[in-house]
């Protein structure tokens, strides 16, 4: 989807009537008698859609990656907390009386 709105923007931004010859609308107005104004509204509208579709695609390149870190949180986050319920079995069960009284000896 990022890709698809990401190439939408580069084809409004690049082709020649839309794009950065945009003012081809407004200086040559009179061509197309009163409306010449309309047209240029028309070019700036799509150079702004064009970008808007930029920012989205850039938005939702953002979202997958926060999404991706999210999930990998959440994996991290339970492994962790199996090893410490691991160790909190061992460390409080009897392992921990017996290391102390191993300690003790020595």
């Amino acid at each position: 989807m990022a890709i698809f709105l990401e190439n939408m923007a580069t084809f409004w931004k690049t082709w020649p009537p839309f794009g950065k010859h945009g003012h081809l609308f407004g200086k040559h107005g009179h061509l197309f008698g009163k409306h010449g104004h309309l047209l240029e509204n028309m070019a700036t509208f799509l150079e702004n859609m064009a970008t808007f579709l930029e920012n989205m695609a850039t938005f939702l390149k953002n979202m997958a990656t926060f999404l991706k870190n999210m999930a990998t949180f959440l994996k991290n986050m339970a492994t962790f907390s199996e090893k410490v319920a691991i160790f909190f079995r061992k460390g409080f069960g009897r392992g921990r009386r017996r290391w102390r009284s191993l300690r003790g000896k020595v």
